[in-house]
């Protein structure tokens, strides 16, 4: 539950940038910011761990590591121990960044692909055999559903999941139904406030990522990031 600090601390930074419309400042700034974590990162595991600044950052990072920072990708599924050295804390840490990135990948895909497509009115829209208030709505969906998704939906997943869960999705997870069904209300609640658009659309949407997130071995952040651009593409 420690880790989902950062979900709160996402949502707090970016939810309010998001309200009032800063979306070429928050295409730059998650670009600066994921390029910072790296430079950070590459210089915490460069250096003597033990050491300075460096061992700061590793006993600070290793409060919430996550088993994918521990694990070799196998051992989820197999029941193996760790056999990653990240589990000291002296590998490459990715929770943090693989947050930033699910945030930002719908963003990214608005401001660089879907934006450009309405930028030329409805002679593109009509090009693509679409309304110009799909692609409106596209664009106004994926500017927000990154924050929704990953820092609300996971967050809130994995905190009920933790304190209530009782019923796994597999015996290979610790993912529960519990948690899942948070996951699923809370998303629909806060974009059924958030976006004019009917709720079985983002019934489908949101009822196909939770679906995902409680049956995946990958990393969810960015899984969830990716694959919620696609949904939103194809379904809204």
């Amino acid at each position: 539950v420690k880790r989902k600090y950062f979900h709160l601390v996402a949502i707090v930074l970016f939810a309010p940038m998001s309200s009032i419309q800063c979306f070429n400042v928050m295409y730059l700034a998650y670009a600066v910011a994921f390029c910072l974590l790296i430079l950070l990162e590459v210089y915490r595991t460069s250096n003597n761990s033990s050491q300075g600044d460096a061992s700061f950052l590793t006993n600070y990072y290793q409060l919430f590591l996550d088993e994918k920072d521990k694990d070799d990708g196998n051992s989820a599924i197999e029941g193996k121990e760790s056999r990653n050295t990240n589990d000291n804390g002296h590998g490459v840490i990715i929770t943090h960044m693989t947050l930033l990135l699910g945030c930002a990948i719908p963003l990214w895909a608005c401001q660089l692909f879907v934006q450009e497509l309405i930028s030329d009115g409805n002679a593109c829209a009509n090009s693509l055999s679409l309304p110009s208030s799909s692609l409106k709505n596209l664009t106004t969906v994926l500017r927000h559903i990154g924050i929704i998704t990953v820092a609300l939906g996971d967050g809130m997943a994995a905190i009920v999941g933790k304190l209530y869960g009782k019923t796994k999705w597999s015996i290979y997870t610790n993912r529960t139904m519990e948690g899942s069904q948070a996951m699923f209300i809370s998303m629909l609640i806060v974009s059924m406030i958030w976006f004019k658009i009917d709720a079985f659309t983002l019934m489908k949407v949101f009822g196909t990522i939770t679906i995902l997130e409680g049956c995946t071995y990958q990393i969810d952040n960015v899984y969830l990031g990716i694959m919620v651009t696609c949904l939103c593409c194809l379904l809204v």
